[in-house]
């Protein structure tokens, strides 16, 4: 059979496999799923879904108990009721089972055919009862709350979304019977304050202990219990939570019981999230309540000021990082150029301390101050890429201004970019131009705009999209430039009679801003018996000629012409002289000439462009049609008569107080979001053999914002000074092994340590790996939105290129290797502890990294174990570099590699696939040594016949070792 026919058989044999899987269990699985849920769930969930699919067909028992302590209500709508009778079923299968279990639906949900797992809950006691509209997520509790005239039972919320364990209502009753004037909860979060202010919801962490808080803030994912006290108050409030918290359920209840004096409890020490339902998540509100701040918005709105003191009296105080004086680098900077002065002004002003660089400069010298705090201001990028003289040197000076970028991002510093214009007026090397913005939108920390359709204008002009935007308008500059003198006074200095209207160009003379078109418009007026004289003054752009334009004007009295810089303390000579500034520019976003204009109370005769909408708006600006080569005696006479004075008020209004003080607001909050440090209940863990240098030259930035643990498999005494003195300055501790005890042995040392230190989540890291706090961030809250994972991020090498992807495991030739880029969909079957998120349940799961292998597959083994239980995540969002054989120096691989990796390849065969698969994998284990030979790199016969003779003994001792684990039936570890 050909190959394509081949594939296209398999492809079809397995969706045929998903489709009766999927019916066999009753949720959509893999290409039916969601792409919001990953659609492999364990195998461990499916068989446990199948079980409760099975219960639903069959049973006919009670949902619920008359005797039950405890009512249970839910929620669903749309697509989620065909699979809302896995909760419920879950719920049904319990220890305890509640006295009523109600399922609120929207009329036009009831309107419909009910499912047939529904209908079968239904006869079996579950309650289907009409919400009223508009409820939203409130409809999981208010229709009972409101109806009950006098509680006497608590209530429990459920989602419809979660698979809740046996367990699950017994232990929220017991915990109700022991403290009854609580919430109590499987899952809270711990409210963090700083300065008696909430922290934003994304900085909230899992709440640990049992202990009652006002602090502690209840979720519904994992249920909660209501006691009958709240139960009465949310009565009492009615429908309040319409306006202030819409889409959030748990909002308002946390702050009507802070309100009314109500504290909140887990059930357990830690913080519990359920597995989730497949094919669920698309439709939920994390995306906008978490990542889209609408929590934020809807808690401002709910809390009232003696709520909020009440939560933060019982808040422990979110961490304040002490440092010295954070830093702000100007990176291309003009002399005498006022914009930058301002903003520099307020950055000094807030207390940040300034250094400026040359354009394309190297910023090696500034990234030490990174520790401290960080910011790297890039405002105009035109001289990066317009100073080459080949299109072939642009793009080497776009790479290098690039590779500056993420040498700062990895030094823990920030980049902010002033976006003036969609793109350089006059492109000289538009492909490198093209290759840096696209660099910059990438890379860049905070986006600053001066118009608010910048980004448009972007994303029209080349297709590029800019995120992470705060828009500051273009400052006025009144007060930055000397403005003593009066009209008199300057007409008289250059000659213009008081009677002529003067018309002025200031600013870089370039030929965008339309200067052919100027001389017609002008010389059309004067032709017209219009008394008006010519003021242009600036410095010769790139391209102009100036002596071309001023001959046009040769033996003219009524044109001045000064084609060269204007000083700082001459500019009020131009704009006092002038009554109209004239800007026939072809296009533009935003303009600095504008601004000096209304500085100086001068009205605007311009061309369509957006640069001048506002001013135009604002009644001093006109805009005329280019077309005509009377443009400018048409604007002339369309300008208001209150021109003048609404320029005057326009700049009052963009005062450069006011942008100077908010420019240095994104920068201090740019170094904030660099350096605050990442949630304390996350450690990473480094084993180092030799390797003090690679952690400090590539995990310093991580690491001096974590908490971590380095374990030491010693070398050398000075090898020990080295690593100590690292460790001391990034405040880790640090486990000194008595011998080298190999790779799963010291990690379990570490992650023991780390649990000690009260560890959620363990970071397992190589030291040669380089990872920035960012993609940690994201892997965490990756793993906090799915408890049942562990998370790797994407592995590039220095040079950029993807080396990890994901694992798969050739089960018939015996091999572990790295998904290649055609098989993006295929399922993970483990994945590379170098750099790996595991949540410590997941670590207390499975007994952690099994010893026995010393160095290689430790991974692969722990990762595939997990399989059984939760699920391995690739966050695509998040990238590491690995310097691929970092800890192996460059003398190629070790015969130590080349053993452990045939060794362990058998420990694992026999692990997973008994006597009859460690058979299987011996017979390839020839072409593994192969494979094994052709990466060692070994230089000649000698050094190839050394590592194949080494393969062998260490496939054959893997093989006996694996046969011994066999024979003894050693218990595995928790798994």
């Amino acid at each position: 059979m050909p190959v394509p026919a081949l594939q296209r058989s398999m492809a079809r044999a397995r969706s045929t496999g998903r489709r009766l899987l999927s019916r066999t269990v009753g949720v959509p699985l893999h290409e039916q799923a969601t792409a919001a849920q990953d659609d492999r769930p364990s195998p461990r969930l499916l068989r446990e879904i199948a079980g409760l699919r099975a219960q639903n067909l069959r049973s006919r028992a009670p949902v619920v108990d008359p005797s039950g302590d405890a009512v249970v209500t839910m929620t669903t709508h749309g697509e989620r009721i065909r699979l809302v009778w896995v909760a419920l079923e879950s719920i049904a299968r319990g220890d305890i089972l509640p006295r009523r279990l109600i399922l609120f639906l929207d009329e036009p949900d009831l309107a419909r055919p009910l499912p047939s797992p529904l209908l079968r809950l239904q006869r079996r006691g579950l309650e289907i009862l009409p919400a009223a509209p508009g409820l939203r997520v409130h409809a999981k509790y208010w229709p009972y709350v409101s109806a009950i005239l006098r509680h006497e039972l608590p209530l429990v919320v459920s989602d419809d979304d979660m698979v809740y364990p046996a367990r699950w209502l017994r232990v929220l009753v017991e915990a109700h019977r022991a403290r009854p004037e609580l919430v109590h909860a499987f899952r809270a979060h711990e409210i963090p304050c700083l300065d008696g202010a909430l922290r934003p919801y994304r900085e909230w962490r899992p709440a640990s202990g049992t202990a009652p808080s006002f602090a502690h803030f209840g979720t519904g994912v994992s249920g909660q219990l209501l006691p009958v006290a709240l139960l009465e108050r949310l009565r009492d409030e009615g429908e309040g939570f319409l306006e202030s918290a819409p889409t959030a359920d748990d909002v308002w209840i946390n702050a009507v019981a802070v309100r009314n004096g109500i504290q909140t409890a887990q059930v357990e020490a830690q913080s519990r999230n359920f597995p989730f339902v497949p094919a669920t998540q698309a439709t939920g509100l994390y995306r906008s309540n978490v990542a889209g701040g609408q929590n934020d918005v809807q808690l401002e709105r709910t809390l009232a000021p003696e709520e909020r003191e009440r939560i933060c009296a019982g808040s422990r105080p979110a961490a304040v990082r002490s440092r010295a004086a954070p830093t702000f680098v100007t990176w291309g900077r003009f002399t005498d150029n006022p914009w930058q002065d301002i903003i520099e002004t307020g950055v000094r002003s807030a207390g940040i301390s300034t250094i400026d660089l040359e354009h394309g400069a190297s910023l090696e010298s500034v990234l030490d101050r990174a520790a401290d705090g960080l910011a790297v201001h890039l405002n105009w990028t035109a001289p990066i890429t317009q100073r080459a003289s080949t299109e072939e040197d642009a793009c080497a000076a776009v790479d290098r201004a690039l590779a500056e970028v993420d040498a700062l991002q990895r030094a823990g510093g920030a980049l902010i970019w002033t976006v003036h214009n969609a793109a350089a007026h006059e492109p000289i090397n538009p492909c490198a131009e093209r290759r840096l913005l696209e660099g910059l939108a990438e890379r860049a920390d905070i986006v600053h705009t001066m118009h608010p359709r910048t980004a448009e204008a972007i994303e029209e002009a080349w297709g590029i999209r800019l995120e992470r935007q705060v828009n500051i308008p273009h400052p006025s500059y009144l007060g930055v430039y000397p403005d003593e003198m009066d009209r008199s006074s300057a007409r008289s200095a250059l000659g213009i009679p008081e009677s002529r209207t003067a018309v002025l160009l200031h600013g870089t003379l370039r030929e965008y801003k339309g200067l052919d078109a100027l001389a017609d418009g002008f010389l059309a007026a004067r032709e017209r018996g219009a008394d008006l004289h010519l003021l242009v003054a600036g410095r010769p752009g790139a391209g102009f000629d100036a002596a071309a334009f001023e001959q046009r004007f040769a033996d003219r009295d009524d044109v001045t012409v000064h084609a060269d810089h204007v000083p700082v303390d001459e500019v009020q000579l131009w704009h006092r002289a002038a009554d109209v500034l004239v800007m026939p520019y072809r296009e533009g976003l935003n303009s600095g000439a504008l601004q000096l204009a209304a500085t100086f109370d001068l009205p605007v005769v311009a061309f369509p462009c957006m640069a001048v909408e506002q001013a135009q708006d604002e009644g001093w600006a006109v805009v005329v049609d280019p077309a005509r080569r009377e443009w400018l005696l048409d604007g002339l006479a369309a300008l208001p008569s209150a021109a003048r004075r609404r320029a005057s008020e326009a700049a009052r209004t963009r005062a450069p107080e006011a942008t100077a003080e908010a420019f240095a607001r994104i920068v201090l909050d740019a170094i904030a979001t660099r350096s605050r440090p990442i949630d304390p209940t996350a450690v990473a863990v480094i084993v180092s053999f030799g390797s003090a240098a690679l952690i400090e030259r590539g995990l310093t930035p991580l690491l001096s914002r974590m908490r971590s643990v380095i374990v030491e498999n010693p070398t050398d005494t000075a090898e020990h000074e080295r690593l100590m003195a690292v460790a001391d300055r990034l405040r880790g501790d640090l486990i000194e092994m008595p011998q080298n005890v190999g790779f799963g042995a010291a990690v379990r040392a570490g992650v023991q340590r780390a649990l000690e230190m009260g560890a959620r989540h363990v970071l397992l890291l190589n030291p040669d790996v380089r990872a920035d706090a960012p993609t940690i961030e994201r892997m965490l809250e990756r793993s906090l939105a799915e408890p049942d994972a562990m998370v790797a991020p994407r592995i590039l090498t220095p040079d950029g290129r993807l080396w990890f992807d994901g694992g798969v495991i050739d089960w018939d030739r015996g091999i572990a290797r790295h998904r290649r880029r055609d098989e993006a969909d295929r399922a993970l079957d483990w994945l590379t502890g170098a750099c790996l998120l595991v949540p410590v349940h997941a670590w207390d799961r499975l007994g952690g990294l099994d010893d026995d292998y010393f160095l290689y597959w430790e991974d692969v083994d722990f990762t595939h174990r997990w399989l059984a239980h939760g699920r391995l995540v690739l966050e695509p969002g998040a990238h590491v570099v690995h310097e691929v054989g970092g800890t192996q120096g460059s003398g190629g691989k070790s015969l130590g590699y080349t053993y452990y990796n045939a060794r362990n390849r058998m420990l694992f065969a026999a692990r997973h696939l008994g006597l009859r698969g460690l058979l299987r994998w011996s017979r390839s284990a020839p072409a593994y040594h192969d494979e094994l030979l052709a990466r060692s790199g070994a230089p000649d016969a000698a050094a190839r016949a050394r590592h194949r003779a080494t393969a062998a003994r260490g496939s054959r001792n893997g093989a006996l070792r694996g046969v011994e684990r066999l024979v003894r039936k050693r218990p595995e570890s928790n798994d």
